[in-house]
C-alpha cells in the first residue's frame, strides 16, 4: 500500500463516518454566538474587578488618611459584591448540544431574557454596592487635602456620575436590544 493510497483511504474514512449529531440550527449559532459575547463581557468586568481590589486594596493601606482607607475598604465589599451578583445573574449558561432547534430557540430565548432583566436591574446590583464607598472615599480626600472642601473636588463627583449615568443609559439601550431581539423570537415561534 503506497503513501498516497493510505492517505485516500484515510480521508474516505473521515468523509464515509456516521455523524453523531445533525448540522447545527440557525438558532443554535446564534445562541452559542451570544454565550460568547455574555463570556467575554464577564472576563472583562472579572479581569476589572480584580484591577479595582488591586487598587484600592493598595489604597487602603498606603493612604494616611482613616475615611480614604474605609471608602476604598468600602468598594473593595462592593466589587466583590458586584462580581457575584454578575455570576449569579448574568453568566453564560451553555446551551446542551443534544438540543434541538426548537429546544436551543426556547432555550436561546430564556437566556436573552435573563441577561436582559439582568441589565435592567443593574443599578442595584452593579453600581449601587460602590456608592457608599465612593462618597467616603471622596470625602476622606476632601479631609485630606489640608483646608480643602467637598466643593473643591466637584468636579471628580461630576465625572463620576457623568460616568455612572453614561453606563445606566448604556445598559438600559442594551436591554432595549436584547428587548428586541425576544420579540423577534417570539414572532417566530408564534408564526405557522
Amino acid at each position: 500500500m503506497t503513501p498516497d493510497q493510505s492517505d485516500q483511504d484515510l480521508k474516505a474514512l473521515w468523509r464515509n463516518q456516521q455523524m453523531e449529531t445533525g448540522p447545527m440550527s440557525i438558532e443554535q449559532i446564534h445562541a452559542r454566538a451570544f454565550q460568547s459575547r455574555i463570556q467575554v463581557r464577564n472576563l472583562v468586568e472579572y479581569a476589572a474587578s480584580v484591577l479595582v481590589l488591586a487598587l484600592f486594596g493598595f489604597y487602603a493601606v498606603y493612604f494616611p488618611h482613616p475615611m480614604m482607607k474605609l471608602g476604598a475598604v468600602m468598594i473593595m465589599a462592593g466589587t466583590a459584591v458586584m462580581a457575584w451578583q454578575l455570576h449569579r445573574r448574568a453568566s453564560a449558561r451553555i446551551l446542551p448540544p443534544e438540543a434541538a432547534a426548537g429546544a436551543s430557540l426556547a432555550f436561546h430565548r430564556a437566556e436573552l431574557v435573563r441577561q436582559r432583566d439582568a441589565l435592567r436591574s443593574a443599578f442595584w446590583w452593579y453600581i449601587a454596592p460602590f456608592a457608599p464607598g465612593m462618597m467616603v472615599f471622596v470625602a476622606g480626600m476632601a479631609q485630606a487635602r489640608a483646608g480643602a472642601s467637598l466643593g473643591h473636588l466637584a468636579p471628580l463627583a461630576a465625572l463620576i456620575c457623568a460616568y455612572l449615568a453614561a453606563w445606566f443609559l448604556m445598559n438600559r439601550r442594551a436591554a432595549k436590544r436584547l428587548q428586541a431581539e425576544i420579540d423577534d423570537i417570539d414572532a417566530l415561534m408564534d408564526a405557522p
